[in-house]
């Protein structure tokens, strides 16, 4: 990865986006050392969800996923 992004002519900086709906107890990557100095740039997006609107979010994510193991996206579709 870190070679990869040495490679990458123009770019400055990289970032790869967290979104949690609760990022509460969320771990910062640790610091960068120097031989570090290309690794991702991490930003977080907490979504501050209350603990219904996560039961709900983990409902319809089970869901999803259910229907991308067994090949079928209708399950989602029939919640409409």
């Amino acid at each position: 990865m870190a070679s990869a992004l040495t490679n990458l002519e123009g770019v400055e900086k990289a970032y790869f986006y967290i979104v949690m709906p609760d990022a509460s107890n969320y771990e910062k990557l640790k610091e960068k050392t120097d031989i570090e100095k290309n690794r991702l740039f991490e930003r977080l997006v907490d979504l501050r969800y209350s603990e219904e609107d996560r039961k709900v979010w983990q409902r319809k994510r089970d869901e999803f996923k259910l229907g991308k193991i067994v090949g079928h996206a209708e399950a989602l579709d029939n919640e409409g």
